[in-house]
């Protein structure tokens, strides 16, 4: 009896396993499959890439949504953005001659400017940043706007909805032409340990984020000048 019950369950394990091996992923499976690994790729090297000619000592190389660009590596070090550092605008690897300059030694998060560049639908998903802050003064849920200086104005909103508790900055000579780009939210009234955020577009398909720590929020129509100087350096190829 047992060693028929031993053969029923072997014959019972063969069936299973000859089962698993004629199934397969179906080609629904296999075709989900590969639009993931389609947009995986988008924004990384992947199995088949074939680099661009460039200079290898200058250029870095980034993929984002199934491009090729180009940068100098003193900003583009990374895969996926820049860097450089506030105030003094020293690109992430330092500078060329190897001397010191004013953050060198500092905290990273403290003095660094981080921009990441990933792809993106190209459809603007709600309304930009200063159609939102209006909505808010005129919905009455405006707390405080200040001018800081010619150029700046500090917005402070009631918390409804996409409106995050925080200090929202705008660089008042660049919004009409970048009602988005030209404005920063700043996690936290607390501005000494906060953290600085905003986002475009860069190309279309191509999306930019960045952020920064709120002690230099003061300085954001030049840091956003900044910014948009050294995303103008990455040229396709």
């Amino acid at each position: 009896m047992k060693q028929q019950r031993r053969r029923w369950r072997t014959l019972g394990l063969l069936l299973c396993a000859a089962s698993l091996s004629a199934c397969g992923p179906s080609e629904k499976q296999k075709a989900e499959a590969a639009e993931l690994k389609r947009i995986e790729c988008l924004d990384k090297f992947c199995y088949g890439d074939v680099d661009p000619m460039r200079d290898y000592a200058k250029d870095a190389l980034l993929k984002l949504n199934g491009q090729w660009f180009i940068g100098p590596k003193e900003y583009f070090s990374g895969q996926h953005g820049a860097v450089f550092y506030w105030p003094s605008k020293t690109p992430e690897i330092g500078l060329p001659d190897g001397k010191d300059y004013p953050e060198k030694g500092k905290p990273f998060k403290d003095v660094a400017i981080e921009i990441f560049l990933r792809h993106h639908d190209g459809v603007m998903h709600g309304p930009n940043r200063i159609d939102i802050l209006k909505q808010a003064e005129a919905g009455g849920r405006l707390v405080n706007k200040k001018t800081i200086r010619p150029g700046l104005e500090q917005w402070r909103v009631k918390d409804e909805g996409e409106l995050d508790p925080g200090i929202w900055y705008v660089a008042t000579d660049y919004v009409a032409k970048e009602p988005n780009a030209a404005v920063v939210w700043c996690r936290a009234t607390e501005t000494t340990y906060g953290i600085c955020y905003s986002s475009s577009i860069f190309a279309p398909g191509i999306a930019w984020d960045m952020r920064f720590s709120a002690k230099h929020a003061q300085d954001w129509p030049e840091i956003f000048l900044e910014t948009t100087r050294v995303l103008q350096l990455l040229k396709k190829v």
